[in-house]
């Protein structure tokens, strides 16, 4: 009798489990430039939601918790604006979310933009003539940067012939680097989103890095 009751009781558990519902699966509208995120379901353990907001969409991932998002949506599109984060408040002020977060409870994340920072750069070509010792700027060539653009690199003059009278030996000058790197300091240093950098060209036949 009890093998008997034993038995039932298992077979019952067994239709309760499978019968037993899943965590639904999260399925986000489709939007280009987004990546959609499905969810896959997660049993036994406590899990957490994830909440990519950009405007009316919401995109979710279900993570289980401790666990860290192992992917990020698709950096979103507003027209004229630049996305610069995910962030847990609405106006940027809160906690970056980025892949290697721990989720430890529902998180909202909400895109963050910004508007382009353009900066205007001018390269200051020069070189030294070394009969009059004077340092000589033959051009001031203007970039435009943005500045989610930097670190980045610019192509400056490849090189400029100078006249007998200033080098009789050597009449082409080429710069100390071939790829000018811009940075970050470049452009803190700038007075209105106008910033300067200085460029020397020498003989072939000095010592220069070639970046």
């Amino acid at each position: 009798m009890m093998k008997k009751t034993f038995k039932r009781t298992v077979t019952q558990i067994l239709c309760i489990l499978m019968l037993f519902p899943m965590l639904p699966a999260n399925m986000p509208a489709e939007e280009e430039g987004w990546q959609t995120i499905t969810s896959d379901p997660i049993r036994g353990v406590t899990a957490y939601t994830v909440n990519f907001i950009h405007g009316e969409d919401v995109f979710s991932q279900l993570i289980a918790e401790g666990g860290m998002l192992e992917t990020l949506p698709d950096n979103p599109f507003l027209e004229g604006f630049c996305f610069v984060e995910w962030n847990t408040e609405p106006d940027g002020s809160g906690t970056p979310v980025s892949q290697d977060m721990e989720i430890t409870a529902d998180t909202d994340a909400y895109a963050i933009f910004e508007e382009p920072s353009v900066y205007t750069l001018t390269v200051i070509c020069w070189y030294h003539d070394p009969t009059t010792h004077e340092d000589v700027v033959f051009s001031e060539p203007i970039y435009e940067i943005e500045a989610q653009d930097v670190p980045c690199a610019i192509i400056p003059p490849t090189s400029v012939e100078v006249t007998e009278q200033v080098d009789p030996n050597d009449p082409i000058y080429y710069p100390v680097e071939y790829s000018l790197q811009i940075t970050s300091a470049d452009l803190a240093a700038a007075q209105d989103y106008a910033a300067m950098k200085s460029l020397q060209y020498v003989p072939y036949t000095a010592t220069y890095d070639d970046g």
